[in-house]
């Protein structure tokens, strides 16, 4: 499919929520077709709708010729698992910490570099109001995605055991505040 270069990453609204939860769908319905064990969703509309009030769930979209194509939604909501970490270890952290919970391009606008495009555009996005950081986990084993993420600037902070599998924690810095890496402390 082709796209025009006018792309935009938009704050979703209230009228996106529908949409989004059906693209999570989309997606894990071809996660599931390709033979990932990948779980996105399909996502609970009240999760959503939280996402959305709380103006961290984006949109990409593409505006050709005054028509508005959906391509993406990401959700980083506030950050609520310890993912292993010591009280100590989140203590060195900056007190306000995101989780990115989703991040979903439609299955006919992937492999074409635009998920890229579109996180840098949302964490630049939070970059402008809020500090802290964002982390996010997937699954240990899949190279191409734990490269995806250490391209758009994501650091893996660790593995941890999650049921009968590895998860890898990454983290990205908004702002780029000072803080002490927890990562070298392991090391």
């Amino acid at each position: 499919m082709t796209l025009s270069p006018l792309r935009q990453t938009r704050l979703a609204t209230k009228d996106d929520t529908g949409w989004i939860v059906g693209l999570s769908s989309r997606v894990q319905t071809d996660l599931a077709y390709k033979g990932s064990a990948q779980f996105i969703g399909p996502l609970a509309l009240q999760a959503v709708e939280s996402s959305v009030r709380s103006e961290r769930c984006f949109i990409f979209e593409d505006v050709p010729h005054d028509a508005v194509i959906n391509i993406g939604s990401v959700l980083i909501d506030e950050y609520s698992n310890n993912h292993g970490f010591s009280k100590e270890e989140l203590k060195d952290m900056p007190a306000k910490k995101w989780f990115l919970h989703a991040l979903m391009i439609e299955p006919e606008f992937q492999g074409h570099g635009l998920g890229k495009v579109f996180l840098r555009e949302a964490l630049e996005m939070m970059d402008q109001e809020s500090e802290g950081v964002v982390l996010l986990d997937c699954f240990a084993g899949n190279e191409k995605l734990r490269a995806f993420y250490a391209s758009v600037g994501f650091v893996l902070l660790r593995e941890v055991p999650e049921e009968d599998y590895m998860v890898a924690v990454f983290m990205y810095n908004l702002k780029w505040n000072n803080w002490t890496d927890v990562s070298e402390s392991r090391e």
